[in-house]
């Protein structure tokens, strides 16, 4: 809590100037309101573990008198104070989680081709209570043609729902552009993987409603420097993954305007060499955001410590990588046509590639909590790297 108070002054007096003698200043700089905090009364900064919210409020507004402690701003105009506020029970800790790679949620899958209107909302709902107002939705490797179809429907639920429409604020597309090597290419079907062609890709992006904003791909493909370079000049993210692209394949995808890494130390094969492998290649490039899954299994906090110190500052963004069995509990689900079992260990495996990894059961809110452990970091910085931080990364 102290860590938390000392954190938010610090923060705010970079904008101090904007604060001074302005009743209404707060809203130039703070996060969007909750809907239980009173309009106009306070403004919600952030969330603290054991239930209560940090809100900056003007002196005396009614509607949010002080919980507990509260702290003097200081050099910040005498009309606000920093308060202390119990949260609803039903209130998340967070509201505005965006997480960029997303497979499905609350035991639905995005990729099914019977998936309905409702049980699209119905995940929908169940990521607003994991505290998340935005996602990529993700689709795996399939036949073009089979992608088409998924891009459409999920179009058609946009339309007819706004709630919908408010969360797929856009698509992630990983594959079919992969390795499909053993190992390399997770559990992604290795049939339908080839060189990048721009004709398959604008035919995905006219049925994904020109939503499809980051492109997983492995560059070391024929062609893949030229393709690149087109889709960046469209404003399309691409991340390298599911790849064993060598340096100079690395080199020429950076050069062509790739600037992620897609769950880097995963899709890779058990057995490497210790030095000389495309982790290491890909560790090694600053011009690369790496993106990781912190859910204390693809990567163990041990891992996600090292990954993290390994970049520059601003260059790891973290992400769930979640398939249906994410907040819905132990059991059978699917990734499109592909039976996945989630154990009690809430671990996805694809029981037709050995047990291995099929997405994450991670859910958003518990990714912030488990950043801020594994790194030593505070929930609110934890929080940043979430929400904003993703958010800018990705231009949304």
């Amino acid at each position: 809590m102290g860590t938390c108070f000392f954190r938010i002054p610090s923060r705010s007096a970079e904008r101090s100037d904007n604060l001074t003698g302005s009743r209404d200043a707060p809203q130039r700089f703070a996060k969007s309101c909750p809907e239980w905090v009173p309009e106009g009364r306070g403004v919600w900064l952030d969330a603290l573990s054991d239930g209560t919210a940090v809100v900056l409020a003007l002196r005396g507004a009614q509607g949010l008198e002080p919980y507990g402690p509260n702290l003097s701003l200081g050099p910040f105009h005498s009309s606000f104070l920093l308060l202390l506020l119990p949260m609803p029970s039903d209130a998340p800790a967070f509201h505005d989680l965006f997480d960029f790679q997303v497979n499905g949620f609350a035991g639905i899958d995005y990729q099914r081709d019977d998936v309905t209107l409702e049980q699209i909302r119905a995940s929908v709902d169940g990521l607003h209570r994991h505290g998340t107002s935005r996602i990529f939705a993700t689709f795996i490797t399939d036949e073009v043609d089979q992608l088409c179809r998924r891009y459409e429907r999920l179009e058609k639920f946009r339309a007819a729902d706004p709630v919908i429409a408010s969360m797929f604020v856009g698509y992630h597309l990983e594959g079919p552009w992969l390795c499909p090597d053993e190992g390399y290419r997770g559990a992604h079907p290795p049939g339908p993987m080839g060189p990048p062609s721009l004709v398959e890709f604008e035919r995905l992006q006219s049925a994904a409603g020109g939503r499809i904003k980051l492109v997983t791909l492995a560059p070391e493909w024929p062609g893949s420097p030229e393709f690149i370079a087109a889709l960046v000049a469209q404003g399309i993210h691409i991340s390298l993954g599911h790849t064993n692209a060598s340096a100079a394949h690395i080199d020429a995808a950076i050069k062509a305007g790739a600037r992620f890494c897609t769950h880097l130390g995963n899709a890779a094969p058990q057995m490497m060499h210790r030095h000389d492998n495309v982790i290491q290649r890909l560790l090694a490039r600053d011009e690369l955001t790496a993106c990781l899954i912190p859910d204390g299994i693809h990567l163990p906090p041990f891992v996600v410590q090292n990954f993290f110190r390994a970049k520059p500052a601003g260059k790891v963004l973290f992400t769930t990588d979640c398939m249906s069995g994410a907040g819905a509990g132990p059991g059978r689900y699917t990734i499109g046509l592909h039976p996945i079992e989630v154990g009690n260990d809430g671990i996805a495996r694809n029981p037709g590639s050995g047990g291995g990894f099929a997405g994450s059961t991670l859910a958003p809110d518990d990714g912030v909590r488990n950043v801020a452990k594994f790194l030593g970091i505070s929930i609110g910085e934890s929080h940043r790297l979430w929400s904003t931080a993703a958010a800018a990364a990705f231009g949304v």
